[in-house]
């Protein structure tokens, strides 16, 4: 017997027999319980993780285009406010569509590249988007290498490469 109410899951589960047709029934009701996605808790797969990866280079990409809308915004009421006959600012002084495109499109892929790089440590889908936001921080840091100094100040270098110093 299922009930229609919010703990019908576990009401469920008791009145279950063991017969395999049962059985499946619980799984099916188990997954439902762990969420919409069905990976709740669980590492995500690479298809997710990269498609969320590149939701959260969109929402960090939405963010900086926000800041400009803002700031042009902020321009135009200042110009009304002094109000002198003064040409109010083009939205052009601070969106520049192709370089921001192109931008976007960069920062998009570079959230589904670390969505794949990170998509072992992933346990969830607003992690998945918080690594797709932070991106380029991310995946800037795969290519650094920290440099130790020495008591003398010395900064010791790996073989074949200057020491910035020199």
């Amino acid at each position: 017997m299922m009930d229609s109410d919010s703990a019908g899951t576990s009401r469920v589960a008791e009145g279950l027999s063991s017969s395999p047709k049962d059985l499946e029934g619980l799984i099916r009701l188990q997954r439902a319980e762990r969420g919409m996605w069905g990976w709740v808790g669980r590492v995500v797969n690479l298809v997710v993780a990269s498609a969320l990866g590149c939701a959260g280079g969109a929402v960090a990409e939405l963010v900086v285009l926000w800041g400009n809308l803002t700031a042009w915004q902020k321009a135009r009421h200042d110009a009304r406010r002094a109000r002198r006959l003064q040409v109010l600012p083009p939205l052009t002084m601070y969106i520049d569509p192709v370089p921001d495109v192109l931008v976007g499109v960069t920062r998009l892929v570079l959230g589904a590249v670390a969505g794949l790089a990170f998509h072992t440590q992933v346990t969830g889908a607003m992690a998945a988007i918080t690594v797709g936001a932070s991106a380029p921080m991310l995946l800037s840091q795969f290519g650094t290498a920290t440099r130790v100094g020495d008591k003398s100040g010395r900064v010791s270098v790996p073989r074949g490469q200057k020491a910035a110093a020199e």
